[in-house]
């Protein structure tokens, strides 16, 4: 068991910042919103582990003339 989980947000969550939003009017050249974090228990340690180049993976990439 866990002893605590300081921080948990879920994928609707970032997805509700993203509705209603004008990426045309906003950003002008290039947009990186979003990056996927793989996240998993490993029981051996009792902890939440996250891989060190998480950030290397753009979940959203546009482009914009």
């Amino acid at each position: 068991m866990l002893e605590k989980i300081t921080h948990i947000e879920e994928t609707q969550a970032y997805l509700s910042l993203i509705e209603g939003f004008d990426m045309r009017s906003n950003l002008k050249k290039f947009s990186y919103m979003g990056y996927q974090v793989n996240a998993f228990y490993d029981p051996a340690v009792n902890n939440i582990m996250v891989p060190l180049p998480f950030l290397e993976f753009p979940v959203f990439h546009e482009s914009f003339p």
